[in-house]
């Protein structure tokens, strides 16, 4: 049974509140970190099992993300000043391995599946929707680039660990379908489980479909969200679109 909004807000309150890295953005970053670390490359990529494509060992992010906080002389980096190129080289390695049309999708519940777009009356009904559709992958996408990246500066080479598959993961490997590949952030002590649902896309590359960080499901709470939009505008998803950005950032605000 999903959990309610307030339910799943809740939860990610505590997140921020406690100790680890300051802030629950952090946790989905340095997890993003590793997951994108094998792919700046891109190297075999279609070769590798999904457990591969997160422990692979490039330094390609880690000198992103350290370039732009740094500089070799200690100074600050370029992100404190130019912040539109960091999430433009972040957006660059991230693009090629999640499924941004199809995580959107998701997140847009039964206003992104096939039986609501036929619902749509009209011609210039379904044109709208397309047009909107496509302006909301672009805002959800800058949106999560925006935090996330944000939390990525927090990144300081906390312990990351990714489990073994297991031999129903093997199996499903195998067999093509939707992998959880397990991983373990290590903080103070305390450890948090990060689940990455992996999927092959048409070509057999493996594609990131949706994250799990500490129970806590990222799609699901981004879903919720979405609903509350939609209900907020009257089902104006024109408007919905237009206010994406600046609502999530008003409801970061009120949790900091």
């Amino acid at each position: 049974m999903l959990e309610s909004k307030e339910m799943l807000i809740m939860r990610v309150s505590r997140l921020f509140d406690s100790n680890m890295f300051g802030s629950f953005q952090w946790l989905l970053s340095a997890s993003l970190l590793v997951l994108m670390q094998g792919l700046a490359a891109l190297v075999s990529a279609e070769a590798m099992t999904p457990h591969q494509t997160i422990e692979s060992n490039t330094q390609t992010l880690i000198s992103l993300v350290q370039q732009a906080k740094e500089n070799k002389d200690g100074s600050k980096g370029y992100f404190y000043t130019n912040p539109n190129k960091y999430y433009t080289e972040l957006s660059r390695v991230i693009d090629p391995i999640v499924d941004f049309p199809t995580f959107t999708r998701g997140v847009m519940g039964r206003y992104g599946t096939s039986d609501y777009y036929r619902s749509l009356k009209t011609k210039e009904e379904k044109a709208a929707f397309k047009k909107n559709y496509r302006r909301f992958v672009k805002e959800f996408k800058q949106g999560l680039m925006q935090t996330y990246g944000k939390g990525m500066m927090a990144f300081n080479g906390q312990t990351i660990k990714v489990l073994p598959p297991t031999a129903k993961d093997k199996q499903a490997i195998t067999n093509r379908k939707m992998v959880n590949v397990r991983q373990i952030i290590i903080n103070q002590g305390k450890e948090y489980e990060v689940i990455f649902k992996m999927r092959p896309d048409r070509d057999g590359k493996w594609i990131l479909r949706n994250i799990i960080i500490d129970k806590i499901n990222i799609g699901e709470l981004y879903k919720k969200q979405f609903e509350s939009a939609m209900t907020k505008y009257k089902g104006d998803f024109s408007t919905v679109v237009d206010r994406w950005l600046v609502d999530m950032d008003n409801e970061s605000k009120k949790k900091k």
